[in-house]
């Protein structure tokens, strides 16, 4: 990728290398930026998360995707979801 943002098409060239190339670098520049913005949010969304749920995100195979994800459940449909969850707690829960 970066030796694709690297291209420099020069226009007195072959048109068509000159517009792949020109085209090429334009969507590498964009994927680039996607993948930092990407990251960024990730970022904000971990901190997010594991600052409101940490007893679910402390839990065994729970990250930050499945977090959100309980919550969006919660926000949308809360007569939906129970907390602590009999299944998910760490605690033992009555039959």
């Amino acid at each position: 990728m970066t030796e694709v943002v690297k291209l420099r098409p020069r226009k007195g060239s072959d048109p068509v290398l000159y517009t792949t190339q020109l085209t090429m670098r334009g969507i590498a520049r964009r994927i680039q930026s996607f993948n930092a913005e990407t990251k960024q949010l990730d970022s904000m969304l971990t901190e997010l998360v594991t600052n409101t749920a940490p007893s679910l995100v402390g839990l065994y195979g729970v990250g930050t995707d499945t977090a959100t994800s309980f919550g969006s459940v919660n926000l949308i449909w809360p007569h939906r979801m129970v907390w602590p969850h009999p299944i998910l707690s760490t605690k033992p829960h009555a039959p």
